[in-house]
């Protein structure tokens, strides 16, 4: 009896784990498959992809627009003696952001952009197939289980709460004590560390902790460090969202950069650049009442067949 359930058991787990995805489903673009007919976003929805939503709906009323113009406010509580922060007031049309995660975004903006999506891919992916099948491409938020499911990677989160079995990348470029002290007296000067009166000695202790640091295997993910920030001041703010490595599934920044708005309204998960990395691991929930710096997401994309007049309205 308990050989008989083992098996069982050992079955319905290859199930889970060794499903197949169905290759007369077409693979929407930039999707990782889940399960069944779902797909998820490779990464989250950039600066760039908002603009082409933006220069789609330019034709539309007003009104409309109007709904999808994203909260810039969302920066004014930085300061603004900081360059580094001062560019982020053009956060969404800067050139060097064009691949960094949409942000200041509301949950109906998110939704808006989702239906948006579903009518051009849906189009898209039925004028390149060479059968007589059309498919409904249908984006939404996922939901809970599903960011879940994503995230976790059929990993036990009990052992491994951040969904990766290791959370640390290659160690960075060593930095020269010769190129340590040009950023120090420069570099570090421009993004607003105030540090441009630091004796010679002083510098010295910081680069010997520096290189401590630096030997040692740095995490890849984008969450808030706090110190030493001398290191990586970069990981001050968003980053690219092709930064940073993928999860068992191929899926880029689950964890880290931006917290991901889910169906649940007011909930978001995964943590952000603005947030303590226990803060990021997957079963924890984010509140959020506002568009935030710190806040983005991601699309879940239903394939489904259906009939060839009722696939597209052209």
């Amino acid at each position: 009896m308990i050989k008989i359930i083992f098996i069982c058991i050992f079955l319905s787990f290859i199930d889970a784990i060794g499903q197949k995805r169905n290759k007369q489903i077409p693979k929407p673009p930039d999707g990782i498959w889940l399960y069944e007919n779902l797909f998820i976003d490779v990464t989250e929805v950039t600066n760039i992809h908002w603009l082409e939503f933006l220069h789609y709906i330019s034709d539309s009323s007003d009104y409309f627009q109007s709904l999808c113009l994203l909260d810039s406010s969302i920066w004014e509580e930085f300061p603004r003696n900081n360059q580094h922060y001062s560019e982020f007031d053009n956060y969404l049309r800067y050139p060097a952001f064009r691949h960094y995660p949409v942000v200041g975004i509301s949950y109906k903006q998110a939704s808006l952009y989702c239906e948006w999506r579903s009518k051009i891919v849906s189009k898209y992916i039925n004028a390149n197939l060479n059968n007589k099948n059309h498919f409904s491409v249908k984006y939404r938020l996922p939901t809970k289980s599903e960011w879940e499911y994503a995230a976790r990677c059929n990993l036990d989160l009990s052992e491994y709460p951040y969904g990766y079995k290791e959370i640390e990348g290659k160690p960075p470029e060593m930095i020269s004590w010769k190129k340590y002290w040009y950023f120090g007296k420069y570099y570090w000067d421009y993004v607003n560390i105030q540090d441009s009166l630091i004796s010679s000695n002083e510098r010295k202790e910081e680069y010997m902790k520096y290189k401590k640091y630096a030997k040692s295997k740095l995490s890849h993910i984008n969450y808030n460090r706090n110190k030493p920030e001398f290191i990586r001041d970069e990981l001050k703010a968003t980053v690219s969202v092709d930064s940073g490595l993928p999860n068992e599934f191929g899926i880029l920044n689950m964890i880290g950069n931006v917290a991901e708005i889910i169906m649940e309204k007011g909930y978001a998960k995964g943590g952000s650049w603005m947030h303590p990395l226990e803060k990021c691991k997957i079963k924890n929930d984010l509140k959020f009442i506002k568009p935030e710096p710190w806040l983005g997401f991601r699309c879940i994309a239903e394939v489904t067949a259906v009939k060839a007049k009722s696939s597209l309205k052209r």
